[in-house]
């Protein structure tokens, strides 16, 4: 028995340790994991087996709400791909072959097989276990196959099966059947390729996270992940009472700079029939001044939040400023949005290669240029 590390268990063998967690059928944790597809929790539970001393790690996906099959060869994928599990070997435990045959196509080394049968005859039994050897020759040249099952099968092979009792008055000799070769295992360098589950990355250098240009409250979102959002396209809307301030402030120095321009012309024409002195009207000049730049302060301000002075609305529109592909969404309707870029709006990737995010939405280029894959 080997996958990275060899394990001889003969006559002289002690007891050997079997991890038994990585069985739907024996451990509740590990089938809750399997069934919500969380691979890397999983893996974790392999590794505490290993770490606490198992010599073989049994692994078992015989669930009817699993495709067994599909489940087998994603986990032993996984285990082959951490050194430090994949060290020990693997016994595919399972009462359908169809599931014990997935699970050798991907296991290396010499395997364990748990388990084969003779209750559907002596040649399909044969077949297999002919199938389980090329198996192991394929992989490490070698594979023995082992269980308490299949112990008991063999017995019925020998002597349990009425069509091989012996003739009483026959000459003849049994026909003798070569079920399993068993061999030493020895450590032999693995040349088969190993393809490995990876997740494709934006390249950051060409992502562009955009954040709103003002706090509030989202009270949209129109668009999803992977979808594609044109220049200037809405992404979504807030609701801001900064926005409100802002056209508040607006107002509020509108109505100065009128009532300043109104008290200084009327202290022109007090300056012109000389009731009102030079120093006095160059006062009032000084306060028109002083609000007419605040007017055009706050007008500055509504305009950089992509407003005129004529709008009434308190919904900011939160726009791409590329073409790209939405990465993701980190907001949801209702949820509170700061201008300061904690938290982007979206991210998105351009389909010219570069990438963008608003506030709490991601997005990348659709030819995928600069991912790469860990």
């Amino acid at each position: 028995m080997e996958q990275l590390k060899v394990e001889t268990a003969g006559a002289g063998a002690r007891f050997v340790n079997i991890g038994e967690r990585c069985n739907v059928t024996g451990s509740a944790k590990f089938k809750k994991l399997v069934l919500a597809g969380d691979y890397d929790a999983a893996i974790v539970v392999a590794r505490d087996q290993v770490e606490n001393g198992a010599q073989i790690l049994d692994v078992n996906m015989d669930e009817a709400l699993l495709d067994s099959e599909l489940a087998m060869t994603t986990f032993l994928k996984r285990v082959a791909a951490e050194p430090d599990i994949a060290r020990i070997p693997v016994m595919v435990d399972s009462s359908k072959w169809s599931v014990i045959e997935a699970g050798l196509k991907c296991v290396q080394g010499k395997p364990i097989v748990n388990s084969i049968s003779l209750k559907e005859g002596e040649e399909p039994f044969l077949r297999q276990a002919e199938l389980c050897r090329r198996y192991g020759d394929r992989s490490m040249r070698a594979l023995q196959v082992c269980s308490l099952l299949f112990t008991a099968s063999a017995v019925l092979l020998f002597s349990g099966c009425e069509n091989h009792k012996p003739a009483e008055a026959s000459d003849t000799p049994a026909p003798q059947y070569r079920v399993l070769d068993t061999v030493v295992a020895h450590m032999q360098p693995v040349h088969d390729q190993l393809t490995l589950a990876a997740r494709l990355q934006a390249n950051p250098t060409t992502v562009v996270h955009i954040y709103p240009p003002i706090s509030g409250r989202v009270l949209a979102l129109k668009v999803l992940p992977g979808q594609e959002v044109a220049k200037g396209q809405v992404v979504g809307m807030l609701q801001s009472t900064d926005l409100q301030q802002a056209r508040s402030d607006y107002e509020k120095a509108r109505i100065e700079a009128a009532r300043a321009d109104l008290q200084l012309n009327r202290a022109k024409d007090l300056l012109q029939h000389e009731v009102m002195a030079q120093k006095d009207y160059d006062d009032l000049a000084a306060v028109d001044q002083a609000a007419h730049a605040e007017l055009a302060r706050t007008l500055q301000t509504l305009r950089i939040l992509g407003y005129k002075e004529t709008d009434t609305s308190d919904l900011v529109a939160i726009r791409s400023p590329i073409a790209g592909v939405v990465l993701d969404v980190n907001t949801a309707s209702g949820e509170l949005q700061r201008s300061s870029g904690v938290g982007s709006f979206h991210r998105s990737r351009n389909v010219s290669r570069s990438c963008a995010t608003a506030g709490p939405v991601t997005a990348a280029c659709a030819s995928c240029h600069g991912a790469r894959s860990p």
